[in-house]
């Protein structure tokens, strides 16, 4: 399956377009914060998913970039979602919007079992799960046009 979106961005060299946004998958594992870091310096943000149609655009870019191995790794990626500085109280670290109004938790999430402040994406569903913000995972960035 392809992804494409539609869109009117002009992206840099492998970023992809959907609305009006680039986006780009990194293959290396790192933590919450070292990615926030890492999409910082390419002037962009981890991923926000305002929609069920973005949601289905990032999760559908990213099986398409491990070459639909997602399930099999059981790796995903960080997306900007946390509640780092309030238990409970999620908000994207682009600070996009105060409230965050689409959700698409898996099954009993967030439990913040383990202390987890920081969200990805379930490599079988694309749903979100919270997750240690220092345990390791690949990342996403978005960068608004």
């Amino acid at each position: 399956m392809g992804v494409s979106g539609n869109s009117t961005c002009q992206c840099d060299l492998f970023w992809v377009p959907f609305q009006q946004s680039c986006y780009r998958g990194f293959g290396h594992l790192v933590t919450w914060s070292q990615a926030r870091a890492e999409c910082k310096r390419h002037r962009a943000h981890l991923v926000s998913i305002g929609s069920a149609f973005e949601n289905w655009f990032v999760y559908e870019l990213w099986k398409s970039s491990t070459g639909n191995k997602i399930a099999a790794t059981g790796i995903t990626f960080w997306t900007g979602l946390n509640d780092i500085d309030q238990e409970g109280i999620y908000k994207w670290a682009d600070s996009s919007e105060s409230v965050v109004w689409y959700r698409n938790w898996k099954l009993n999430q967030p439990d913040n079992s383990r202390n987890e402040d920081c969200v990805h994406l379930e490599p079988t569903s694309g749903r979100w799960n919270d997750l240690n913000c220092g345990a390791h995972a690949y990342y996403m960035c978005e960068m608004r046009q």
